[in-house]
């Protein structure tokens, strides 16, 4: 009796710790995949034109990267050389996002917030690596 309760024992620990490696190593590539600008399993990826979507460069890529922030949201900049890609975005509350020119590209990325009646546009440039910050609204329909 002692030796079948030790092994179930043995056995529950084993399972248990296989259950909390597996747990942690998939929050680890989950919170990678966010860090990286990619939605959760199972959650939507911001809506993109078809026309803006691009491969992402690598997130071993060197470069430099920037918190921006406008009243309609925030964006993750990032420059490698002269090329600018958006990185990740979240619109403020009251805010969605209207459209998004992630890059990567050696001109403009953008990400556009709008409220209902105001149009924010946060877009970035990279000038000498680093993402130099254009921020531009309209209050109205366009």
């Amino acid at each position: 009796m002692l030796r079948r309760t030790l092994a179930s024992l043995a056995a529950w620990t084993l399972g248990a710790g296989v259950a909390v490696l597996v747990g942690i190593l998939a929050l680890s590539l989950i919170d990678d995949g966010l860090a990286a600008g990619q939605p959760a399993p199972g959650l939507a990826a911001p809506p993109r034109a078809a026309a803006d979507d691009t491969t992402a460069p690598s997130p071993s890529a060197a470069g430099s990267s920037r918190q921006l922030t406008t009243p309609g949201g925030t964006a993750t900049a990032r420059c490698t050389s002269t090329t600018a890609y958006l990185v990740s975005w979240s619109p403020a509350q009251g805010y969605h996002v209207d459209k998004v020119h992630r890059g990567p590209t050696t001109d403009t990325a953008y990400v556009a917030f709008r409220d209902g009646t105001r149009r924010i546009v946060l877009a970035f440039r990279c000038a000498d690596g680093v993402p130099q910050q254009l921020v531009g609204w309209h209050d109205g329909d366009d």
